[in-house]
């Protein structure tokens, strides 16, 4: 078919390999499509797998932390990680986890907090995105003309929010080494695998707590019997 030309029969293409059609073409792209979807689910089946796997064995909170947010890394490959906790002596969120060095001042912190007022459940935007301006007060904290795609999960506990997971990658390796933008789909993987690292984390510290008050409570029974 001649480009320009104002007709918009379905007349084959003629490539030297046979007649191939628009349908065909379609038909084509949309199985490409299929399987790459298929492929993206397979191995966020297999990423959800090894998380839980990890998160339900680990009993030290560094090395579960580590561990995780490096499995998460590798996975949807990030260039750059945050983690955010609250501090509950002194009521406030910090960073808890770099896997770069990041200097992210208390003004940040409280810009990225007010902005998921909007978003309880996290967002996700990519440069491709016309929403992407949008967020331009979070990303142009982390330089907005090197970010590819961005995600931002909040951990709310009593209307509050308590931790957030910032991860994003950067433009030279989404564009040159052609590498998946961030969608709504891992928004959902993330913000699954972020809670369960969370729970987890509370349950090492109520054991730990357990542990505490059980030793407490034996010193204290080895001291009575000490005096019988």
């Amino acid at each position: 078919r001649v480009l320009g030309k104002e007709e918009s029969d379905n007349t084959p293409l003629y490539l030297g390999m046979g007649e191939i059609t628009i349908e065909m073409v379609d038909e084509l792209t949309n199985q490409m499509a299929a399987k790459t979807e298929l492929e993206r689910k397979e191995k966020h089946i297999d990423f959800l797998s090894t998380c839980q796997n990890m998160i339900s064995q680990e009993q030290d909170k560094q090395s579960l932390i580590l561990t995780t947010m490096n499995h998460i890394q590798n996975h949807f490959l990030f260039d750059q990680m945050i983690l955010l906790s609250g501090n509950k002596e002194q009521g406030e969120i910090e960073p808890f986890y770099f896997k770069e060095e990041f200097n992210l001042t208390r003004e940040h912190i409280g810009i990225i907090t007010s902005r998921l007022a909007d978003y309880p459940t996290g967002f996700v935007v990519s440069r491709t995105e016309k929403r992407y301006e949008e967020f331009y007060d979070i990303t142009s904290l982390f330089g907005v003309d090197e970010i590819a795609s961005f995600v931002c999960i909040p951990i709310i506990m009593d209307n509050e929010i308590r931790d957030i997971l910032i991860g994003y990658t950067k433009m030279q390796d989404n564009f040159t080494a052609n590498i998946s933008l961030l969608t709504e789909g891992d928004l959902t993987i993330l913000r699954f695998s972020f809670k369960q690292l969370v729970d987890s984390l509370d349950r090492i510290d109520f054991n730990q707590k357990i542990l505490e008050y059980n030793n407490e409570l034996q010193a204290m029974n080895n001291k009575l019997h000490e005096h019988t």
